[in-house]
């Protein structure tokens, strides 16, 4: 995997606009009306986590300042949401994290953090790496605090941590609704750059298509 600060960097591995792809649509101005939208959408999650944690403010702050400990935790579950949540994205595009392909960025300027495989996706993979960070951060840990009887402060404080990770998938609520309202079942998306691409056309077992299987991504 690697690190890249900054936009997403255009494709090494081929250049869709010769090969006959679609283009979604994507220019740096779609990536800033992209942010404010993934920004605007994140107000109704961000509005009542503050309430959440403002409701109980005094229970809260003497519960994580009689707690040392507690307070530590509490700040390394909130500062590690984004990288987890990044983490995710990488996991579940199931190609292995030790591939040159996948990247994992931040574009600060836009306010984004980004992880892409620079190779052909079927949709449904991408949809799957859309959603399961949002599964697995927000939704499973609603189930969670409903099944477990925690301490009340825990209980806000998780429901805190909820909302807020929620926010931040606001981004990946665009990318499943643009995939899956725009792009056709059975397609195959590919970024170069910002611009998402799709065909139907694509053939993974071609030998013209580098597409390295999972097993060997995995293990090179």
């Amino acid at each position: 995997m690697r690190f890249i600060y900054g936009p997403i960097p255009s494709s090494q591995t081929f250049d869709p606009k010769e090969e006959g792809w679609t283009p979604l649509g994507g220019t740096d101005v779609d990536a800033s009306r992209f942010a404010v939208i993934a920004g605007l959408l994140s107000v109704p999650f961000i509005v009542p986590a503050v309430w959440v944690l403002l409701s109980s403010r005094s229970e809260i702050r003497g519960f994580l300042l009689g707690n040392p400990l507690y307070f530590v935790a509490f700040l390394i579950l909130l500062v590690a949401l984004i990288p987890v949540h990044e983490f995710i994205h990488a996991l579940a595009y199931l190609k292995g994290l030790r591939s040159p392909r996948l990247m994992m960025g931040a574009w600060i300027n836009r306010g984004m953090f980004y992880v892409i495989y620079d190779a052909p996706m079927p949709r449904h993979r991408v949809l799957l790496m859309s959603v399961m960070p949002f599964m697995l951060l927000s939704v499973l840990p609603v189930v969670c605090l409903l099944l477990l009887e925690l301490q009340q402060e825990w209980m806000v404080l998780g429901w805190f941590l909820i909302l807020i990770h929620a926010s931040l998938c606001t981004g990946d609520f665009l990318v499943w609704w643009r995939l899956g309202f725009c792009v056709p079942h059975g397609a195959w998306i590919h970024n170069n750059g910002w611009t998402t691409y799709w065909t139907t056309e694509y053939d993974p077992k071609d030998p013209h298509n580098n597409n390295l299987p999972l097993l060997h991504l995995i293990f090179r």
